[in-house]
């Protein structure tokens, strides 16, 4: 079994290495040839069929159709016998002659139709069959001479002699050549229904190997397109996740190359991109560390004086940025609620629609109820016909057994054709039922649609009023912000070279920052980005420790810090929403915090 995995492993990795319009042409040309190979045995299955029921219908239908002309003409033979004598009998002359012409003409047809089947018919099969061909030439030569014999003894006028050959010898020797007659058409019927049952056999079993035959083309088509588009996704999978880390900052992912196609190529490409990318950024790193250090004892020189407002005006800018996201996020929740509302208004309009096209189909499926019982009544009165057509044969005696028997067939087809149309009654019956039962599904499902369209309306008002509670919260940042920047003014002149050599620095920084060139700067991110919470909130508490002029200040800063300390328990809950808040939260360094 391992050697098995270990093959296949291979195989598929030999497989990898083509081009791709090489692994492309090969599966289509495997399927094609597969599907080939079922058409051609398709073909045979159909050339075999046709020339079987060929078979049966040259060697058994003919053959038993020659049999049942040969009976006729014999039957028609005796009756033009049995006439002459009732002829003579009676003393009438008139149309003897042509009687005794039918006679002899319906013998020789039996000989040519009886020459016919034998033709057809493989007479060597059986020795019974070569016994039973022999008693029947002698037995119809008997019989032509016993007719002779009896034309002779009426023509010399010895009545009783012309009876008694015609009760003792002819119809004796009639009925046994008859007898033979019917053993080879009896002989015959069982042959064509074993040849029948031998071909739907054979169809049967074609059939099911055709089917086999297609579950493995289609199994074939799955697994090649499972390979061909696990080779094509799996490197383009790997180059949109590498791309989707380094749009995130992430260089230290590595690409592994495998394989020589178009995709390896460009992955190969991808790699060196991404080497000297991380080398680039190493070597900027390096650059903004020594901007920062030099930037820092610039800062330090103009330290105290500057300390408080530059304090303020971090913590300012740093709370905007927060409020500024919140107020976009509950921006998109507003729209998102609103195009839900949008979509179960239009899913409850669909639902009356498919409801309404349920009611038409009921409706056509009683209209075909009604064509059956029509249908039934006709069926009915082609029994009645059929019942007439039987008594009818009856009335007719030997010579309506014919028409007996297709009157026997009628009644049979119309007791069939009653019983499928009551078939196709109960069907239309119970189709029509779960219709109706779908209808009032369809009927049911409208009121929770409707339910759900009040349920988004209920959101979208409570996203409003986050909307104004946001705006409210923006509104006393700003008032913040701006008392930053008042206490900011009057250290300006003293600070501005130093704050603007380290705001530089730190940009750079930050910048730089974005990207992780090692597995490990990640959960140091992580922890960056809580002691960066952290230290905002302590911000917050330096700027509530200074005195305002006048109590409404100081009440919007214990107003504002209570907010945000709720809206960072909850960052703190969701890795989702830190990751989300990263790029704001990014911009502050940690010089920057050490400083607050």
């Amino acid at each position: 079994m391992t050697s098995k995995i270990d093959f296949l492993t291979r195989w598929i990795e030999r497989f990898n290495r083509f081009k791709i319009g090489t692994r492309l042409s090969f599966s289509f040309m495997l399927i094609m040839v597969l599907y080939l190979i079922n058409l051609v045995f398709l073909l045979l299955v159909m050339n075999n069929s046709s020339q079987s029921s060929s078979d049966i219908f040259n060697k058994n239908v003919m053959s038993m159709n020659y049999l049942l002309e040969a009976d006729r003409d014999f039957y028609q033979s005796n009756l033009a016998l049995s006439h002459v004598i009732s002829a003579q009998l009676a003393q009438k002359t008139e149309g003897v002659d042509k009687l005794w012409d039918d006679v002899f003409a319906n013998m020789e047809q039996v000989q040519t139709r009886y020459g016919k089947f034998k033709l057809l018919f493989d007479l060597g099969a059986k020795q019974s069959y070569l016994d039973n061909d022999s008693l029947f030439q002698i037995e119809s030569v008997d019989v032509l001479k016993f007719a002779t014999q009896i034309k002779e003894a009426l023509n010399a006028n010895q009545i009783e002699k012309a009876m008694a050959l015609y009760q003792e010898s002819y119809l004796t020797t009639f009925e046994d050549a008859r007898e033979i007659i019917n053993l080879f058409t009896e002989e015959l019927m069982n042959t064509a229904q074993a040849e029948q049952k031998s071909i739907e056999a054979a169809s049967s079993r074609s059939i099911k190997l055709s089917i086999l035959i297609c579950v493995i083309v289609l199994i074939v088509m799955i697994v090649a397109a499972y390979f061909v588009t696990q080779s094509i996704l799996r490197p383009l999978m790997q180059v949109w996740h590498l791309s989707g880390q380094v749009a995130k900052g992430d260089l230290s992912e590595n690409v592994e190359v495998f394989g020589k196609d178009e995709l390896s190529q460009m992955m190969q490409s991808f790699h060196e991109m991404i080497d000297k990318l991380r080398a680039t950024i190493q070597n900027i790193r390096q650059s903004a560390n020594e901007l920062v250090a030099a930037s820092g004892e610039l800062a330090n020189a103009s330290g105290n004086i500057s300390s408080g407002a530059s304090e303020q005006a971090a913590a300012a800018e740093q709370v905007s940025a927060s409020v500024e996201q919140m107020f976009a996020s509950i921006m998109q929740n507003l729209e998102n609620s609103k195009m839900t509302e949008e979509i179960a208004v239009r899913a409850a309009k669909t639902i009356d629609k498919g409801k309404d096209a349920m009611d038409l189909t009921i409706h056509a499926m009683q209209e075909i109820a009604q064509n059956i019982t029509i249908i039934n009544s006709i069926v009915y009165k082609t029994d009645l016909l059929s019942i007439n057509a039987t008594v009818e044969a009856a009335r007719a005696g030997e010579a309506g057994k014919g028409f007996a028997a297709v009157a026997a067939e009628v009644r049979k087809l119309a007791e069939l054709s009653r019983s499928s149309a009551d078939k196709i009654e109960k069907l239309v019956s119970d189709n029509t039922r779960q219709a109706i039962n779908s209808g009032e599904v369809l009927a049911n499902i409208v009121p929770d649609v409707n339910k759900t369209a009040d349920l988004v309306q209920e959101i979208t008002s409570a996203s409003n009023e986050q909307h104004t509670n946001a705006t409210q919260i923006n509104a006393s940042v700003m008032q913040l912000s701006q008392l930053a920047q008042n206490y900011s003014a009057l250290s300006e002149e003293l600070a501005s070279s130093s704050e603007e050599v380290a705001a530089q620095a730190m940009n750079l920084k930050g910048a730089v920052n974005f990207f992780m060139l090692e597995k490990t700067e990640k959960s140091g991110r992580i922890d960056g980005i809580k002691t960066q919470i952290s230290e905002l909130l302590k911000a917050i508490e330096t700027l509530e420790g200074v005195s305002f002029e006048g109590n409404e200040d100081s009440n919007v800063l214990k107003s504002f810090r209570s907010k945000v300390e709720v809206k960072s328990q909850t960052d703190a809950s969701s890795v989702e929403q830190l990751n989300k808040n990263r790029e704001v939260i990014s911009k502050f360094d940690e010089d920057e915090f050490e400083s607050i």
